[in-house]
């Protein structure tokens, strides 16, 4: 299960490293990174190896439940109608997100681990074609003002699933690769790689 009471502030971030979002809640925080910008990011991972070749040599992950990125519409304050198909709770920010029809759904993943140096992540590697949709709808949403700019992360559906991040995006994103850092323990972690099917 994803852990919904550490998320927070939520930033995403391009292959060179920059952060381009970030959505104001109070607290701690969540990001998305690319993990390839991130020189310090030797350690092994955990449950599974840690090398971009290894990576494209394993064969493709298919979560149980998919992995959707849904954009916002609006945002309003406090609790959403229960099992609603196009609205998710944010209970961090105790907001109901009000979504549009998923933009991207993926069903299979080239790969996904839990890291902890510096500090506790999941990296999750798009495939190719994926990574080009990702890129695409990043750039789509960057030219939006918020919170139309908001791009709501679910593992599963609105009515059934569990909200990732949501976070702004404010610049397209490139290479398919992403990591999720910030407010994650070792337990939290490896959790998310378990319901993203690594």
């Amino acid at each position: 299960m994803l852990p919904h009471r550490n998320r927070r502030n939520v930033v995403l971030a391009a292959a060179v490293g920059l952060a381009v979002s970030l959505s104001s809640c109070s607290g701690g925080s969540r990001q998305i990174t690319d993990p390839s910008s991130d020189p310090g990011n030797s350690s092994a991972a955990v449950g599974s190896q840690s090398s971009s070749a290894a990576a494209n040599s394993r064969p493709p992950i298919h979560p149980a439940a998919p992995l959707e990125f849904l954009p916002v519409r609006s945002e309003t304050q406090g609790n959403c109608p229960a099992h609603s198909a196009t609205m998710i709770e944010d209970p961090t920010a105790k907001t109901c997100l009000h979504l549009a029809k998923p933009a991207l759904t993926v069903t299979t993943l080239r790969s996904v681990e839990a890291t902890s140096q510096p500090q506790w992540s999941v990296n999750i590697g798009l495939g190719p074609q994926d990574a080009r949709r990702f890129k695409s709808l990043t750039t789509t949403m960057s030219r939006r003002s918020s919170p139309q700019n908001k791009l709501a992360v679910v593992v599963g559906s609105p009515s059934t699933g569990r909200l990732l991040t949501a976070p702004e995006v404010v610049e397209p994103i490139a290479g398919g690769n992403i990591r999720v850092i910030g407010a994650l323990t070792r337990k939290s972690a490896n959790e998310l790689v378990h319901d993203l099917g690594g």
